[in-house]
């Protein structure tokens, strides 16, 4: 009984392994053969997106997602989410470069989203305290900006840069002239010594009984010097005599012209009936100063001829 159970179960075994071994062989040819069919067929097993489903996906597409080797679209999901991370921006404000910088049209609408004006006439000039603005120079900024994309802030910094710019290089003008006048002027002080103010004054009133004023004296300055232009005027003061030269503001003759007392007395009644020349007389106008002296001067020189 035993050794019949044995043979039986060794037999029942046997044939349950063998039909088992035999299914486990003809499976394993059947899914060998099929699986060497279907790569004899196609190759590798195809991509998950040219499966049902994504058939609208066109070549390029399909090219694009084959050679980035997601593993399905999870993976595309999870490249999509990483990305806006990092862009960090909404769809809306993400610009797109165009591939040729060089190309100004296409280029211009990047510029409008970044801040330039619909036109150049809408730039907004900068208020700087003090500085004023060519707007002449300035209009025909605005048109180059606006053709090149300056935004509207770019536009008021330029401004502000450039102006503030020529402030600190007429500053340094200034400030070379200055200098140049002090070192000339005191050149001039060693070299008159103590007729350096005698010099000054006979200069001042030569200049404004020749009707020269700040502007004009300026022009000669700009031509002569500084040290030049009082050498000029002292020396006619030298040479000329005060009572031939020097005329009153109005633009009447000097005390020289007057020939009799009665005559530099008409002119003294004159002046002092003049409220402009009474008023500039008070103020310390040289040449009204000047020319009163002068006529003092004449009236009692003509007084003691007399006697």
């Amino acid at each position: 009984m035993t050794g019949s159970m044995n043979n039986s179960g060794g037999a029942a075994d046997g044939s349950a392994g063998g039909n088992q071994n035999s299914q486990d062989g003809s499976n394993n040819p059947s899914g060998g053969g099929a699986d060497q069919g279907a790569g004899g067929a196609g190759g590798d097993p195809a991509p998950w997106f040219k499966a049902a489903g994504y058939e609208s996906l066109d070549a390029e597409d399909q090219d694009w997602l084959g050679a980035k080797k997601y593993k399905g679209a999870p993976d595309v999901v999870k490249a999509l989410r990483a990305a806006e991370k990092k862009i960090r921006a909404p769809q809306e404000r993400v610009a797109i470069l165009p591939e040729k910088l060089d190309n100004d049209a296409e280029l211009m609408p990047i510029f409008d989203r970044l801040g330039r004006p619909a036109k150049a006439d809408e730039y907004v000039l900068p208020k700087i305290d003090g500085v004023p603005l060519d707007e002449a120079r300035i209009g025909k900024f605005r048109e180059i900006a606006h053709q090149h994309g300056v935004t509207s802030r770019q536009f008021e910094n330029m401004v502000k840069f450039q102006a503030m710019a020529e402030v600190e290089m007429v500053k340094a003008q200034d400030q070379q002239i200055a200098d140049a006048v002090k070192a000339e002027d005191s050149a001039l002080r060693q070299e008159w010594g103590q007729k350096y103010d005698e010099k000054i004054a006979k200069g001042k009133q030569i200049a404004a009984a020749l009707g020269y004023d700040t502007a004009k004296l300026g022009q000669l300055e700009g031509l002569m010097g500084y040290s030049g232009l009082l050498k000029l005027f002292a020396t006619f003061g030298d040479k000329v005599g005060e009572d031939t030269l020097i005329t009153s503001a109005k633009g009447g003759d000097g005390a020289g012209a007057y020939t009799t007392i009665e005559q530099v007395e008409a002119r003294l009644e004159e002046i002092r009936n003049d409220d402009d020349m009474r008023k500039k007389y008070l103020e310390g106008d040289p040449a009204v100063t000047a020319e009163l002296r002068n006529l003092e001067a004449k009236r009692r020189e003509l007084a003691t001829r007399r006697t």
